[in-house]
């Protein structure tokens, strides 16, 4: 799946990430209500969305993501 990861554009994996937590979204509100048919698709699902995000992570250039907020102590 990673190899897929990669190979999409930032647009595509912007568009899945939104699809995979709405799915989350759902998959919690039935699994609450009783009606999860696999227990371990929630947590399939958010492994997927932490894959997407460190790809999309991954893609940004060094300058933007020290500018993120992530102070170094010295």
């Amino acid at each position: 799946m990673t190899k897929a990861l990669t190979e999409k554009s930032d647009k595509n994996l912007a568009q899945e990430l939104r699809d995979k937590r709405e799915s989350l979204r759902v998959f919690r509100f039935g699994a609450s209500a009783g009606k999860a048919k696999n227990p371990h698709e929630g947590q399939t699902l958010r492994k997927e969305i932490a894959r997407i995000l460190t790809e999309l992570s991954s893609r940004l250039p060094e300058r933007v993501r020290s500018q993120s907020g992530a102070h170094k102590t010295q």
